[in-house]
């Protein structure tokens, strides 16, 4: 019995640390915030929520500027949903919810 409530505990605590990296996973990189509408910029390949981005082009286009991706100092050509990272985001925010 003491064995089982052991592995339990273990069991527990890694589930515990794999949905806070998880959610790390799922953090916008800019704002630390959970994604919204997860999108990737080109040609970098980072991960942005929409929001983010477009808050990004806009900053940009009022400089008169070209529009560059935080993280890699790339200039943004464009970006595109990143539809597996909005499914992942879907199931996590269900699991978290139960």
């Amino acid at each position: 019995m003491r064995t089982q409530l052991g592995l339990l505990k273990n069991a527990t605590a890694f589930a515990l640390y794999v949905d806070d990296a998880l959610r790390g996973d799922l953090t916008d990189p800019s704002t630390q915030q959970l994604l919204e509408r997860p999108v990737v910029v080109r040609p970098s390949g980072v991960t942005y929520s929409r929001a983010t981005v477009e808050h990004i082009l806009a900053h940009a286009h009022a400089l008169d500027r070209p529009p560059v991706c935080p993280q890699s100092g790339l200039v943004i050509e464009g970006y595109v949903p990143n539809t597996a990272l909005e499914t992942i985001l879907s199931r996590h925010t269900f699991q978290s919810q139960g």
